[in-house]
């Protein structure tokens, strides 16, 4: 099954595309510029909202894409939604649109693993935000 997902590649603005769920298709398409390095990692940036990247990004020196709070994800990242049980499923609108503004400036310009600038700021604040609604609910 295909699903809607935001493409976040190193040095480019964020796309929309579609993804095959199915466990080698994310292996691949989380492998880009690092042929047969092919596990993934979910990352969860909100209760159903998760990220998928290579899980071994930085140690196999893909190049170093989005700044995550205080990490940084290496290589090409998908952004998508799941369900209560963990199953992918193709992100809204609204979060589509939210997280290509959060990573729409590429950055890491030629700082191989090393990227900087308003996206991670505006991310931490955003972070922040969220952890002090969580905690008072």
């Amino acid at each position: 099954m295909d699903i809607k997902v935001l493409k976040v590649e190193p040095g480019k603005n964020p796309e929309e595309t579609f993804l095959s769920t199915d466990i080698r298709s994310i292996q691949e398409a989380v492998s880009i510029g690092a042929p047969g390095r092919c596990f993934f990692q979910t990352v969860y940036l909100e209760k159903n909202v998760v990220l998928l990247c290579n899980d071994a990004g930085k140690l196999i020196g893909l190049e170093g894409n989005r700044r995550i709070g205080r990490d940084i994800i290496a290589g090409v990242f998908y952004i998508t939604e799941c369900d209560s049980d963990g199953n992918l499923m193709s992100i809204s609108d609204k979060n589509l649109l939210f997280y290509k503004i959060i990573f729409w400036k590429p950055e890491n310009e030629g700082n191989k693993n090393a990227p900087v600038g308003e996206n991670a700021n505006f991310f931490e604040k955003f972070a922040a935000k969220i952890t002090r609604c969580s905690a008072a609910t």
